[in-house]
């Protein structure tokens, strides 16, 4: 039971030592990444183009014909050999 509490508890302090060490190298990074996207100029023009509007009149349905399956008029039961 200690050795679980001990493994959990260091388990603990390194994954937290590296979220902390990931923060401080990349958090001011990430904090002001969403301004820099707003201030790239590629993504302050947006333009899209309707090619076609609604659907295409080239489907079509097509009719099979259905045919139910032929059933014997009458089923053998099985016999125990003799």
């Amino acid at each position: 039971m200690i050795a679980l509490l001990v493994l959990a508890a260091t388990v603990l302090a390194l994954s937290s030592g590296a979220i902390a060490a990931s923060w401080q190298r990349y958090g001011q990074a990430a904090l002001s990444a969403r301004q820099d996207w707003r201030d790239c100029p590629q993504s302050r023009e947006v333009r899209f183009q309707i090619v076609e509007y609604g659907a295409k009149p080239k489907g079509k349905v097509i009719a099979l014909p259905i045919r139910p399956k032929a059933v014997p008029a009458y089923r053998q039961s099985l016999r125990a050999a003799a």
